[in-house]
């Protein structure tokens, strides 16, 4: 009898016991949310190629994140993360623009690589144009002053030992009006756009002009870093958890793109690919466009040398990133 009743007092603590892990394993769960969080980017096709891998592939669910991404003209992606606009506190920005926005007191640090510079001409295929020396003096289509891509090319360009002004006769427009021009004939050359001219160069009807790259490179001894992930100081102070998470999330998604050039097949629209040649160029010019990992130091190449050229505010700039 006394048997029966310690077994039935050790049924209801087990009974109780297990009723109270489950209460609280169920809490837990709840607990353990996705946490949302506001990203902005620029609307433009490479940037958004790792925005939505990272959405389709659940980069972000994956680091207990669900990321809403907000997508803004290139032009204004400084504006929108320096001043915090709809709530966001974490964002893409242009290496050079790190610079500028800090030194008016903002609070901005790079934590994530984003994107390469690009750094090579589109010519046409029969043009006797074959290096940066023969297109001095011809009619070049670029980015209009203001932007991140005229900034990143006019660095590029004194490294190498150029006057972009001075050496060359500029046009300034939009990528698809530089792109009007170019075919139009009304100039020789224009900045390439990253996977931009993946179909024209397959179909052989232009060709590039990289020796930039390759200058940069020589004289650096890095790659050209055109933009990285950033959030405001204080934010990161007030929460680190959740900056660790972005963190992965950007790595990873990066590093799976460089890994996987084939994924660039699955955004071809989106990239304006339109033939299967051209998605062979596209999936060889990934790791030229997309970094797999993260070096400050490289990325600080950059702003170092536009201090050097005058083109940045010579101010101290190794807290503005976190490795």
């Amino acid at each position: 009898m006394i048997y029966m009743k310690n077994l039935y007092k050790v049924g209801i603590v087990l009974l109780l016991a297990i009723a109270i892990g489950f209460y609280f394993y169920r809490n837990y769960k709840s607990e353990v949310v996705i946490e949302p969080l506001k990203v902005s980017s620029a609307d433009a096709p490479v940037d958004k190629l790792i925005t939505r891998v990272i959405k389709d592939k659940s980069f972000d669910k994956k680091n207990g994140l669900n990321i809403e991404f907000s997508y803004t003209a290139p032009g204004e992606t400084v504006r929108v993360i320096s001043e915090k606009v709809g709530g966001v506190e974490v964002g893409s920005i242009p290496t050079l623009s790190l610079v500028e926005v800090n030194s008016k007191g903002h609070d901005l640090v790079a934590f994530a690589p984003l994107i390469w510079g690009s750094l090579d001409f589109i010519v046409d295929a029969n043009s006797h144009y074959q290096s940066l020396d023969n297109l001095k003096g011809a009619r070049v289509a670029i980015r209009p002053k203001v932007s991140a891509a005229y900034k990143s090319l006019a660095l590029a360009m004194k490294v190498a030992g150029f006057n972009l002004e001075k050496d060359y006769r500029l046009t300034f427009g939009s990528i698809p009006d530089n792109l009007a021009s170019f075919f139009k004939k009304e100039v020789d050359a224009v900045l390439s756009v990253p996977f931009g001219g993946a179909d024209l160069i397959a179909e052989g009807k232009v060709r590039t002009v990289l020796d930039l790259e390759s200058r940069w490179r020589n004289t650096t001894g890095s790659r050209m870093s055109f933009a990285m992930m950033s959030a405001h100081k204080s934010w990161i102070d007030a929460h680190p958890e959740t900056f660790k998470k972005v963190s992965r999330v950007f790595l990873e998604a990066e590093k799976y793109v460089f890994e996987h050039p084939e994924i660039v097949a699955d955004y071809k629209d989106m990239l304006g690919i339109k033939t299967e040649k051209g998605l062979e160029v596209a999936k060889n010019d990934v790791k030229r466009v997309i970094p797999d990992s993260w070096d400050p130091e490289v990325h600080k190449m950059a702003i170092k040398k536009a201090i050097e050229f005058g083109l940045v505010p010579n101010i101290p700039y190794d807290d503005f990133f976190i490795k």
